[in-house]
């Protein structure tokens, strides 16, 4: 069973995150005092906080798809795998860089 919108919602939940992290980029980077600015970002961070709960629902329509058979064995093997690896090689290094510069900037 193929399901023909899935790439579609992919895109746009992508999108949608990578709006939101920039937002929230923008809300924490510095002190907003104009409020109108600060309410604007507000309600596009809000806005755009959709995309999460989409993955998810993505992932659950994928791996609950009844024709397919997936073992706990394939699971912990195939999925688990790559969600560590994406965390080793993504995560990791963004944690050593946002500690570097939280240092360097006389952040908390």
């Amino acid at each position: 069973m193929k399901i023909n919108y899935i790439n579609s919602l992919r895109l746009l939940a992508t999108l949608s995150v990578v709006f939101l992290h920039t937002s929230a980029g923008l809300l924490d980077a510095r002190e907003i005092t104009n409020l109108d600015t600060q309410f604007g970002l507000s309600c596009y961070k809000y806005t755009m906080q959709f995309g999460v709960p989409v993955f998810i629902m993505i992932s659950g329509a994928l791996f609950l798809n009844p024709s397919k058979e997936v073992g706990f064995g394939l699971f912990w093997r195939k999925y688990v795998k790559r969600i560590a690896l994406a965390l080793v090689i993504f995560g990791l290094p963004m944690c050593l860089i946002e500690t570097y510069f939280s240092k360097q900037g006389g952040g908390n």
